[in-house]
């Protein structure tokens, strides 16, 4: 949003006309509405360098980066998260991912509430300096507070790889 009001004093009654605008910045945090869906730019902001800045990520852990939208939320809101591509290769993806949960006693596993398509089977390019498309999540309520993470597998240099993205889940 801008505002514009003629500026009053000596510069208006000498003939020269100073415009002094108001800018607010909205902030790049993801908000929710009230059915829980992600309502904030983080599935908008072009480009993969202008989403790690909004977002915090540290610039020198820079690669291939799947990045959540939030590290925490809470069940019954929606979570996003979006592959960042830093390195000087195109890379391939799907729109496929799972959700996993942590548990101690045997490490990550496929969440229940997992989506399991069906699937397009269709690839997308991400290219050098490029933000994918979001893969979105609605976080059942309820859903066991404790620590998850998008899987999502790509093909980067002709191998197949995965990429993660860590959030947690709170009451």
């Amino acid at each position: 949003m801008m505002m514009s009001e003629r500026a009053k004093g000596p510069l208006s009654s000498s003939g020269l006309t100073a415009t002094v605008c108001l800018v607010f910045v909205l902030g790049f945090a993801s908000r929710a509405d009230s059915q829980g869906r992600e309502a904030g730019p983080f599935c908008e902001i072009p480009g993969a360098g202008a989403v790690a800045d909004a977002y915090g990520k540290d610039a020198g852990q820079r690669g291939l980066e799947l990045l959540p939208s939030r590290s925490t939320i809470r069940a019954g809101r929606v979570i996003s998260a979006r592959l960042l591509n830093f390195t000087e290769t195109t890379v391939l993806y799907g729109s496929e991912f799972v959700i996993q949960r942590y548990q101690r006693s045997s490490g990550w596993i496929r969440d229940p509430a997992s989506p399991d398509g069906p699937w397009p089977r269709k690839l997308s390019k991400l290219h050098q300096d490029e933000a994918g498309q979001c893969f979105r999540f609605s976080v059942p309520s309820p859903l066991a507070v404790g620590k998850y993470r998008f899987l999502t597998k790509v093909t980067l240099d002709s191998h197949r790889q995965s990429r993660v993205a860590e959030f947690r889940v709170s009451q």
